[in-house]
């Protein structure tokens, strides 16, 4: 009776998805809107229900995020605690996978499997490489508002 049936998409439906965001430049200027650039941090955090850092060359720098991200759905499962628990004890010491899956772009969206860190198959992490080789990150679940991350992504 209902379109998706309540079904779950896949990760070849949030590539897809992405993609076409990522080409057809969809999602406000918020370089115009200085609320917007001031807020960006706490308007990830509180509305997008994902885990933020930078990456340094050996360590993981200021994550924040964790209040939010765990009262993601997703999260009511064990399962997917523990993922993230590997993906997290993972991630410091990864940037150079990260470097690599940028493929010599500034910005990347790497869904489930796309990510570098092998037990990260349902979460999402958007990554930006910034001045002096730091890599600033937002992961959750693969059930993200990538509309909202890729603009302030792109906005960085």
């Amino acid at each position: 009776p209902h379109t998706s049936a309540g079904r779950v998409p896949t990760e070849k439906a949030y590539r897809f998805f992405v993609d076409i965001l990522l080409e057809n430049g969809e999602g406000e200027d918020t370089k115009s809107n200085s609320r917007a650039r001031e807020s960006w941090e706490e308007d990830m955090l509180g509305e997008l229900g994902v885990i933020s850092g930078i990456m340094a060359e050996k360590l993981t720098l200021h994550v924040a995020g964790f209040e939010y991200l765990f009262s993601e759905p997703e999260f009511s499962e064990y399962t997917m605690i523990k993922q993230f628990g590997k993906f997290l004890h993972t991630l410091e010491g990864a940037r150079e996978n990260y470097m690599e899956a940028l493929h010599g772009d500034d910005f990347a969206v790497l869904i489930g499997h796309e990510n570098p860190i092998h037990h990260a198959s349902n979460i999402s992490m958007a990554v930006r490489l910034l001045d002096e080789g730091y890599i600033f990150f937002a992961a959750g679940p693969m059930r993200m508002n990538y509309e909202k991350i890729i603009n302030v992504f792109r906005n960085l």
